[in-house]
């Protein structure tokens, strides 16, 4: 694998070389297109960039699902993994609130499910993925007792099978702290927890539970936690050689077209090759994905501006998608 790299090092420095040659020769600014009303655009035009070898990076899931509760994920029943980026979860139980909410999952990085139907509610305990739609997190998370405020378990578990965990916060204010310590709304703290994006203190909460499946399932999931940095490492190489072959058919493909951003791309590429080159060889986990972070982020801005040339062309944005 190693000789793929430099090659693809060196690919990338002579291109920058070339594609240098060629800006010289056109110099005329690229045309200002108008934009073109949504519902013109062509069906590729708001592609995203999926990340090179999915399946390599995908999220190992596990799941604590109560017999009651029907869960699919993206409208089907989910497997032993998940893809990153976001996935729609719909979680359903007779007689209960349904729950719909948009996980977001990063490479990687394993996910527990902890899925259960109580109090009128079916709730998602998430640790490890995220509520993609849930209101930002604040500086102070204010959920003390109010004698005068509304509030009990069956609001506050409605409130969070929508990920609304503000709503949620509210009806806590009413409930007392001798309520509050029982098994059902420790777990419910736990999932408005994980929607604020306050993983510690999901921790916390789920300490206090006496619940061996789910405590079972947090410590598989902390444990292939700990070997993601030799996933990484093991296919740093195979996802840089996918991501620098998506890079050389962009360029092969539009360089005629926007020599510019290719330029600039192709410079880029250069130098990052050799930050990946360099990472690899100290085995640093964390530098090879930086490194690949970097590059795919390049090549989203170069994707975007390609497609924001011709948005009405849908031979345009065809072309762009197949060079992906």
């Amino acid at each position: 694998m190693r000789w793929l790299l430099a090659a693809a090092t060196l690919i990338a420095l002579a291109l920058a070389t070339a594609l240098a040659v060629r800006t010289l020769r056109q110099r005329s600014p690229p045309a200002v297109t108008p934009p073109v009303p949504a519902e013109l655009l062509c069906a590729d035009a708001n592609g995203r960039l999926l990340p090179p070898l999915p399946e390599v990076t995908a999220a190992p899931l596990q799941l604590v699902v109560d017999p009651n509760v029907h869960l699919l994920i993206d409208g089907a029943q989910p497997g032993s993994s998940l893809p990153e980026g976001p996935h729609l979860l719909e979680a359903s139980a007779p007689g209960n609130e349904p729950a719909k909410l948009q996980l977001d999952v990063d490479a990687f990085t394993p996910v527990l499910l902890d899925v259960r139907a109580s109090s009128g509610a079916v709730t998602v305990l998430m640790v490890g993925g995220r509520c993609g739609h849930c209101a930002g997190a604040v500086t102070n998370l204010d959920l003390r007792y109010r004698p005068s405020a509304p509030g009990d378990l069956p609001h506050l578990a409605k409130a969070l099978s929508a990920g609304d965990w503000l709503e949620a916060a509210r009806q806590l204010h009413g409930i007392a702290p001798t309520e509050r310590d029982a098994p059902e709304p420790t777990r419910l703290l736990a999932v408005l927890y994980a929607f604020a994006g306050r993983p510690t203190l999901v921790r916390t909460q789920l300490e206090r539970l006496d619940d061996p499946p789910l405590q079972a399932a947090l410590n598989r999931r902390d444990a292939l936690e700990e070997l993601k940095p030799v996933r990484q490492l093991q296919t740093a190489t195979a996802r840089w050689n996918a991501t620098t072959e998506r890079f050389q058919r962009l360029t092969d493909r539009f360089v005629a077209e926007a020599p510019g951003p290719l330029t600039s791309l192709t410079a880029t590429f250069g130098e990052l090759s050799k930050r990946f080159a360099d990472a690899l060889e100290k085995r640093d986990a964390i530098g090879c994905e930086a490194a690949l972070e970097s590059a795919n982020d390049t090549l989203a801005d170069v994707v975007t501006h390609l497609r924001r040339l011709h948005p009405d062309d849908c031979a345009w944005q065809r072309r762009v998608t197949d060079a992906l």
